[in-house]
């Protein structure tokens, strides 16, 4: 995570005057899309009900907008990406599945 934070923070284009800062890194929403993955397509092998995956699937499809929105807003400099040593970690309402091996 830190290391797409890092490619992420090196590629970006100054930020404009004013411009927010974004509470979510990167590397934050891809280790979330990541986890809603593991649930999504994880669940034919597993004991994940329907509910769990349709609530995977339905934040999958929101945090692809959010990821679109962040890549467009840095873009064009209406927000700055958090700072390195501030990133949050970890995930906002999502359970993580444990990969267990066969």
């Amino acid at each position: 995570m830190r290391d797409i934070d890092m490619l992420a923070a090196a590629a970006a284009p100054d930020p404009r005057l004013g411009a927010r800062t974004n509470t979510e890194s990167f590397g934050a929403l891809v280790d979330q899309i990541a986890s809603c993955c593991a649930i999504a397509f994880r669940a034919p092998r597993s004991r994940v009900g329907a509910c769990e995956v349709d609530d995977a699937l339905a934040q999958l499809r929101w945090l692809g907008g959010e990821y679109s929105d962040l890549i467009d807003e840095v873009a064009t400099g209406i927000c700055r990406l958090p700072p390195l040593a501030h990133s949050r970690v970890g995930i906002l309402g999502i359970r993580l599945l444990t990969c267990r091996m066969p």
